[in-house]
């Protein structure tokens, strides 16, 4: 009788130890947020969170968004879009009630080209503090969510932020993640020289192709490994892997390794949102199983010269296709009955005059 009590007892001392970490005190006032009763979420038609991939760690003495993917779902049909930021964006623009602004009126460009999207953050959080007022406790993630949100035109509701190498913990903690490796499998390490060759011996391993149970190392290399592929790929399984995430989360995985997984997020996650909102975002997350997920994949011919009209005009369209009751779920789609494939290939489509392109506007599972 006692064992039980006990266990409640450390599972809430884990808990509230772990929420008092990763829930910051960093807050959207203009969040599209729930509200109580049965149906949180009656009001608020559409919400934006940003998820953004952290490369920090004690090799690096900032933060690096290594990987931006905005997620704005449709609270109603659990319809999922999913935008992914390249990384090497120039020119990004930052909006006019941001004291960056003042400094980058026409975008975030340099001479020598190191204006980089995932450059934002520590710009405004090391180079320009001094901009910033005191009470802005977090200068470099509110203007990445700001620049964000000016080049996909959507409001961001709340965001989280990801240490990588915690990524790979929290895939341990889970028991392992189900992917489909495209044909020829992925590179795990590799190096490239300055020409865009790989430097032989570089890469150390490889991840397998077919349907498998990956651990948190290769969950990893799966979703960061660019070697043979380049950016678009990668942002391709990013995709991939969020879309695994959402079907084959579980009530009966997270009580199982309910320590290990608390353990992992006090360590490596930061959340925007409060804490009471919680519940209601599990419930959001029970409907996200029940809709489509779509990819808007940004891509561009020079990342110098990128058209934002295009991109934001691209996304929107993304966002307004209807809920397809026939196009597979993320539950439905976990375990694919076809054999392994290459990565698809795509048909872009651009706007003339355009430096900016896209693939069709399609179900995430298909390139999955």
């Amino acid at each position: 009788m006692a064992a039980p009590a006990t266990a409640a007892t450390r599972y809430v001392l884990v808990t509230q130890d772990t929420f008092n970490t990763i829930f910051t005190d960093y807050k959207n006032p203009t969040a599209h947020g729930p509200t109580t009763g049965d149906d949180p979420w009656a009001d608020t038609p559409r919400v934006n969170m940003l998820l953004i991939g952290s490369d920090a760690g004690a090799d690096r003495w900032a933060v690096r968004t290594d990987s931006l993917m905005v997620a704005s779902i449709d609270t109603r049909t659990g319809d999922t879009t999913l935008i992914s930021i390249p990384r090497n964006f120039e020119g990004v623009p930052f909006p006019e009630d941001n004291p960056l602004h003042t400094i980058y009126p026409d975008g975030f460009r340099c001479p020598q080209h190191a204006c980089l999207m995932d450059a934002v953050w520590v710009e405004a959080e090391y180079n320009h503090r001094n901009l910033f007022p005191a009470s802005e406790t977090h200068p470099g993630w509110t203007t990445t969510k700001q620049v964000v949100g000016a080049i996909t035109g959507l409001p961001i509701d709340y965001s989280v932020v990801v240490n990588l190498a915690g990524f790979q913990q929290l895939v341990d903690a889970m028991g392992g993640v189900w992917i489909n490796v495209p044909k020829g499998g992925i590179a795990i390490g590799g190096k490239l020289t300055s020409s865009g060759y790989i430097i032989p011996g570089s890469i150390t391993g490889r991840i397998p192709e077919g349907y498998h149970k990956l651990d948190g190392y290769q969950a990893l290399w799966y979703s960061r490994s660019r070697v043979e592929s380049g950016d678009d790929d990668r942002t391709r399984r990013q995709r991939c892997m969020v879309n695994a995430l959402i079907g084959q989360a579980s009530p009966l995985t997270f009580l199982t390794h309910f320590v290990d997984i608390m353990n992992v997020a006090k360590n490596n996650i930061s959340l925007d949102m409060p804490q009471d909102d919680l519940p209601a975002f599990a419930q959001l997350v029970e409907t996200m199983k029940k809709g489509n997920v779509r990819t808007v994949n940004i891509t561009t011919k020079n990342n110098a010269q990128v058209d934002f009209d295009h991109v934001r005009k691209l996304i929107s369209e993304g966002i307004a296709k209807p809920h397809d009751a026939k196009a597979p779920t993320p539950t439905a789609a976990t375990s694919p009955s076809s054999s392994p494939s290459s990565a698809p290939s795509t048909t872009t489509t651009t706007t003339p005059g355009s430096s900016t392109s896209s693939t069709a506007i399609s179900d995430t599972v298909d390139s999955c």
